[in-house]
């Protein structure tokens, strides 16, 4: 009897999702570009308009409209620039349960938050500025309770990006559902969790497809990109996507082996649909690479380490109560060897 990929699926809210203490890509991702020194605000949830934008997609192309009203606050936007926008929702954060405006935030508050900008400025003229520029958008979270803000620009965007994926020739079969077509599964925003080494790793994917009679998984991924589409590659190696794509396979393979419809299933190359707001221009990426253990390199000669190794390390770091010094450093106990110079 046919099985759903659903029933073996993580199955928790996405809140619950996001505060589970198990690794994602995205933080293996971030500690492979920042580094160890970094690893103190490695958890911090990261804002940006990118990341606001390609969620507005995301969510309104996979969860539906009702799932995106119940997330997303459409309004005209105040013109703020990004640290603004990141010290209102600071302050709304820490403070907005007992200040519903901003003009009621005590000054000594605002200047606490708010010492890296306009450092050359006086206390007052920073107040001022502050108050005047952030007052509306401190309103408008406020009014939002836990909705994110959407300006009405990106909503018709975010609108007109759905519409493209839905109908363009290269990717509307990606996103249609044929209910008289019962040998074809088509799931989204399907979470799933597994180990390591024992160490715990998670992950959701946009899409699966799965081709119930050839036994093939289909792992798909969405991405809004700033640049064309045709540039993708680029972007691919900036944000670590052969670690999204080698870590969920992980995943996904380590939960069907265990299940005794979907343990012979195989998990085919992942496909991740690139589009761009301005081109709308929609392209799919295939990965064929290496999911072995082996690193990268790319054509320059940058090496990009395994997500395994990545992963023993980040946990390394997360259980040291030192961590002034790496692995290395304390492993030869402070004592380094000079080895970057070689005789000719």
């Amino acid at each position: 009897m046919q099985k759903s990929i659903k029933s073996i699926s993580w199955q928790v809210t996405e809140s619950v999702y996001r505060a589970d203490p198990a690794i994602s890509y995205s933080t293996l991702s971030r500690f492979d570009r920042e580094g160890w020194r970094k690893i103190g605000s490695l958890f911090d949830k990261i804002e940006s308009p990118a990341l606001r934008f390609g969620s507005a997609v995301d969510t309104m192309l996979t969860d539906g409209e009702a799932a995106f009203t119940q997330r997303f606050m459409v309004c005209e936007f105040p013109s703020l620039s990004e640290v603004l926008i990141s010290l209102t929702k600071e302050l709304f954060n820490g403070y907005g349960n007992d200040y519903r405006s901003l003009d009621l935030v005590p000054d000594e508050i605002i200047l606490a938050h708010s010492l890296s900008y306009q450092s050359n400025w006086g206390d007052e003229a920073k107040l001022k500025h502050i108050r005047s520029k952030c007052g509306d958008y401190y309103r408008l979270l406020a009014l939002s309770t836990d909705k994110e803000i959407l300006s009405q620009k990106d909503y018709d965007d975010t609108v007109a990006c759905v519409n493209e994926l839905k109908t363009n020739p290269y990717t509307k079969g990606f996103f249609k559902i044929n209910p008289f077509d019962t040998g074809f599964e088509k799931e989204f925003q399907l979470k799933f969790k597994a180990e390591f080494n024992g160490i715990s790793v998670r992950c959701m994917f946009d899409e699966l497809v799965v081709d119930h009679q050839e036994k093939i998984i289909y792992p798909i991924d969405l991405k809004t990109s700033g640049h064309a589409e045709e540039d993708f590659e680029q972007s691919f190696v900036t944000w670590r996507y052969m670690i999204q794509a080698q870590l969920y396979t992980y995943i996904l393979q380590q939960v069907i082996s265990k299940d005794e419809y979907f343990k012979d299933f195989k998990i085919a190359h992942y496909s991740f649909i690139v589009i761009n707001r301005f081109t709308l221009a929609p392209l799919v990426w295939r990965y064929y690479g290496n999911f072995s253990e082996v690193d990268m390199k790319d054509d320059k000669g940058n090496i990009y380490r395994n997500w395994r190794k990545l992963l023993v390390e980040l946990h390394y770091y997360l259980q040291s109560p030192d961590i002034k010094y790496t692995k290395e450093a304390r492993e030869r106990n402070g004592i380094m060897k000079i080895s970057n110079l070689k005789p000719i």
